[in-house]
């Protein structure tokens, strides 16, 4: 996960820098908020379509506010996402497991990436009905 967040943070060192003139690379204080504000951000974003990360003076009266999407976090660690999927078959191929079994195991990540999607609308579901009706 934390080049996922390595990737978040130069992107907005970056953005920060052209936008605002805001050099932050240099500042430990400002990139241990940045990174701070990331982390919560990719948390987020694992039960959220976007968060907004902001951040009161995170350097030399700098005040941070942005929007990240999760399509956007997506298309920025592209590659890292390719490289840890293509690493998820290279694996299979070295276990020597067997079709059907690299199927079912597939077959559980994509279920459980869909169920970690849903399950807050599940959960807010489930206590709407354990609620005893008045």
């Amino acid at each position: 996960g934390e080049d996922f967040d390595q990737r978040i943070m130069q992107y907005y060192m970056k953005k920060i820098q052209k936008s605002s003139n805001v050099d932050i690379s240099g500042d430990k204080r400002a990139l241990q908020k940045l990174r701070k504000e990331v982390e919560r951000a990719k948390r987020a974003l694992s039960s959220q379509q976007q968060v907004r990360l902001e951040i009161e003076d995170l350097a030399k009266g700098f005040d941070f506010s942005e929007t990240l999407t999760r399509a956007h976090f997506e298309e920025l660690n592209q590659d890292l996402f390719t490289k840890r999927r293509s690493g998820l078959f290279l694996g299979f191929s070295k276990m020597q497991v067997s079709a059907n079994r690299r199927l079912m195991i597939l077959s559980w990540l994509v279920a459980l990436r869909v169920f970690q999607g849903c399950s807050p609308w599940f959960l807010s579901t489930l206590r709407a009905r354990s609620r005893p009706r008045e």
